[in-house]
């Protein structure tokens, strides 16, 4: 029978496992962040972001830094402590998952390549038009629905801060007049968020083309890339708080 990691669905063979090579690579990136927390901070991080896991699972969602997290403090609370309760949860709740039907996944993973062949963001004459390019399938903790993991880590990070956002938020280029859908409204500051999580010429020429009017109309655009979803709660926060924004 075969099990998938955690975090990104890859292939691991053996069942006491929870976590591919990659992966486990990146969570060392994460423990260093929380190695000199104190032991009851840590079970509360674990719990907290555990008990989202196992939510957002059911919903065949994937938050990647909650996870993370989660699995970065229960390893931390073996090696210092001793304390492999959080550890055994979960491995136990890992073996509990069903088997990925990988002839299914092959088939999801090339029309995700196709669409960024195509690229991430085209001129568009409605809203309808933009769906029918970027189907959104990936709930959020909110009810939103959005394109990808990484939209979705986002958007439940401004509902966990209880911060208001319109997601795909129209704004018209009246300079040659694309429609452009930005990802995230913030209307309580009057800030757009932007996540450009397809790099490749043709999607940085665009996003150049975004950054440069946004400044040239004197209107903020707050942006995260590719490279910042290995943490990009803590991305965000920073990128918030630097426009004025109180968390």
């Amino acid at each position: 029978m075969i099990k998938k990691c955690l975090t990104c669905d890859t292939q691991i063979d053996r069942w006491d496992h929870y976590l591919c090579t990659k992966c486990y690579t990146k969570i060392k990136k994460v423990k260093s962040t929380y190695i000199y927390c104190e032991k009851e901070y840590l079970k509360t991080i674990f719990k907290k972001e555990f008990k989202i896991n196992k939510n957002i699972f059911s919903l065949e969602n994937n938050d990647k830094n909650s996870i993370m997290k989660a699995i970065a403090t229960a390893e931390i609370l073996n090696e210092k402590w001793n304390d492999d309760q959080f550890q055994k949860e979960i491995l136990n709740f890992s073996n509990g998952i069903k088997p990925i039907n990988y002839e299914e996944k092959i088939i999801e993973n090339q029309k995700n390549e196709e669409i960024e062949k195509n690229g991430q963001d085209d001129e568009f004459e409605n809203r309808e038009d933009y769906r029918k390019k970027h189907p959104t399938n990936k709930r959020c903790k909110d009810g939103h629905y959005v394109r990808s993991w990484s939209e979705a880590a986002i958007d439940n990070f401004f509902y966990d801060n209880n911060i208001k956002h319109e997601y795909a938020k129209e704004v018209v280029n009246n300079e040659n007049m694309k429609r452009w859908y930005i990802d995230w409204y913030l209307p309580e500051y009057d800030i757009y968020f932007e996540h450009f999580g397809v790099e490749n010429k043709k999607n940085i020429k665009k996003r150049e083309e975004k950054i440069e009017y946004f400044k040239g109309k004197g209107m903020t655009l707050i942006y995260t890339s590719k490279t910042d979803t290995y943490d990009i709660e803590t991305i965000i926060r920073r990128k918030l708080i630097e426009k004025g924004i109180k968390l």
